[in-house]
């Protein structure tokens, strides 16, 4: 089930710079030889939600 809020500009800045954040420490995770099939999995979820924070 979908479901559509509006979000402010400021709202949308800070939920991407945490988004932003956690992918960077996936990111140091995976490269720091601790890597499994969920950290590319909320990898690419965090990337998807940052997708779709940009594109509207």
């Amino acid at each position: 089930m979908e479901k559509t809020i509006t979000l402010s500009g400021d709202e949308i800045y800070n939920i991407t710079s945490a988004i932003n954040d956690r992918i960077i420490l996936l990111e140091e995770t995976i490269a720091n030889h601790k890597d499994c099939p969920m950290t590319h999995k909320r990898l690419k979820e965090y990337n998807e939600i940052k997708a779709k924070l940009i594109y509207k």
